[in-house]
């Protein structure tokens, strides 16, 4: 299962996100677990991130000093991996079912 969508402003890119989440979610009945983006789209995502809301793996504030790397982004109900892939429009990312377990997930976020 797989639906693209496009960016409309960077201000409330994270809004954005979670809405574009709920609607795959209202529309497929799973919520998605990937999203995929050009390797431009990410770094946008990083430049756009509000560094308050930024978190390590182990639930610590990242340092406010160093570059950070999204890796993901995490939701109410759902938590995404983020890939990269060159086909996705540019000012769009798709979002992705891909994983039918919460190991599975954790498996491919460690490779």
């Amino acid at each position: 299962m797989r639906k693209t969508y496009r960016i409309a402003n960077w201000r409330d890119w994270d809004k954005q996100v979670d809405a574009c989440a709920r609607d795959f979610q209202a529309e497929y009945g799973r919520a998605p677990n990937l999203l995929a983006a050009s390797p431009v789209m990410l770094r946008r995502f990083n430049l756009a991130a509000n560094r308050a809301h930024v978190g390590k793996r182990s639930g610590e504030a990242a340092d406010p000093e160093a570059y950070v790397e999204l890796q993901g982004f995490v939701g109410a109900d759902y938590s995404l991996i983020f890939v990269e892939e060159d086909d996705v429009p540019e000012r769009s990312f798709s979002l992705v079912y891909a994983f039918e377990s919460d190991e599975d997930m954790e498996l491919a976020a460690t490779v």
